[in-house]
């Protein structure tokens, strides 16, 4: 069997039984590990990146303001991270 035909919480089993450790963007709470600053990122990954990544956010930020859009209608990445919580990452990281 694929591991496309099992769903996620099945995958995160398989990890754990064989003692796998996944890629550390899962562990610090990020969905995908392509980009740090994927445009799918929730509030508590832009939290996340603000405090492992302030330049990044800033520069993100930057890009919006002398662009005037944003990834998300309305909301800067700023914003975002303001609505986020990073107490998600472990200590060492902080």
């Amino acid at each position: 069997m694929s591991i496309i035909d099992h769903d996620e919480p099945a995958v995160w089993d398989v990890l754990r039984r064989w003692r796998v450790r996944p890629h550390p963007a899962y562990e610090l709470g990020f969905p995908r590990t392509s980009c740090l600053s994927c445009v799918f990122n929730r509030p508590d990954q832009w939290a996340a990146v603000r405090v492992i990544a302030p330049a990044k956010l800033a520069w993100h930020a930057g890009v919006g303001a002398a662009s005037g859009h944003t990834i998300r209608m309305g909301l800067t990445v700023i914003d975002q991270a303001d609505r986020g919580d990073a107490g998600h990452l472990p200590p060492d990281v902080v």
